[in-house]
């Protein structure tokens, strides 16, 4: 039975750290992409939903996975397998578009494309689309592995898909607290735990931009204007060293720091 090389591929149960039920730009689920602005997906019970919003023909909807090593499979022959009801399609990229199947279904069938990957590749994605404008279609599971055969899928624990989502993107819950170190005049350095070492220096992505991102307390003193200038990652938790405004030395030895928004730390590819 082949390894599946997807991350996040049981769209019976997909992670959702961004937690929303449609997405219409940027990434959706974990690991998936949106790459056409026309693009809709749907979170259902058992599936996801791909659709496009636009009526200009050849403008279908596109949700893609991007490879962080992709000269891993140079030479190789890989078969990219979904399981979908519909008007689907999928599609290998390596360098350029290599392979590309598409089939309308009426009720939940499996649909395959094999293709033996150029010598030399730098960049390889993996794309489920729709055929054209306003088409729509479902799909409960994708997998993409080594050979020239689709061999049964086997979905990973819910707890093993999020491990390694969570290497590329994890979130911070309302309200994490965390013990300032170092302070020293203006700044002040504080260590965030996070369940993973990210793969890099990650963006950070706010839910809810109404609220202040963070607040600094020490000795029952409040301060909010303090701004963030540096995040690092380490093993296990992330740096991070915040401003006062203006430079002001305000002597703060153990503070403590509170983010009142939900944050993903986004380390995407």
């Amino acid at each position: 039975m082949g390894k599946n090389l997807l991350i996040n591929s049981n769209f019976r149960n997909p992670v959702n750290q961004r937690g929303k039920i449609t997405y219409t730009s940027g990434y959706t689920i974990d690991r998936w992409k949106h790459e056409k602005s026309n693009s809709v997906l749907t979170v259902n019970d058992g599936y996801i939903t791909l659709s496009s919003t636009s009526s200009i023909s050849g403008d279908y909807t596109t949700l893609r996975q991007r490879f962080e090593d992709p000269k891993l499979l140079e030479g190789r022959t890989v078969t990219l397998t979904i399981k979908g009801r519909g008007k689907i399609g999928a599609a290998i990229f390596a360098n350029d578009y290599v392979s590309y199947n598409q089939k309308s279904y009426t009720d939940f069938q499996e649909m395959s494309t094999t293709v033996t990957l150029p010598d030399s590749i730098t960049s390889f994605f993996v794309e489920l689309r729709g055929f054209d404008s306003n088409d729509s279609g479902d799909i409960m599971w994708a997998k993409l592995e080594i050979g020239n055969e689709s061999t049964p899928y086997e979905p990973l624990t819910y707890g093993e898909e999020l491990a390694l989502c969570q290497r590329y993107y994890t979130g911070l819950s309302v309200n994490t607290y965390a013990v300032g170190h170092n302070a020293d005049g203006s700044y002040i350095n504080f260590y965030v735990p996070i369940p993973v070492t990210l793969r890099k220096i990650p963006t950070m992505e706010r839910f809810n931009e109404e609220d202040s991102l963070f607040e600094v307390f020490e000795n029952g003193n409040c301060y909010t204007d303090y701004i963030l200038k540096n995040i690092r990652i380490y093993p296990g938790h992330i740096y991070v060293r915040i401003y006062a405004e203006n430079s002001k030395n305000r002597g703060l030895i153990n503070p403590t720091i509170v983010i009142h928004d939900r944050v993903g730390l986004n380390a995407e590819i």
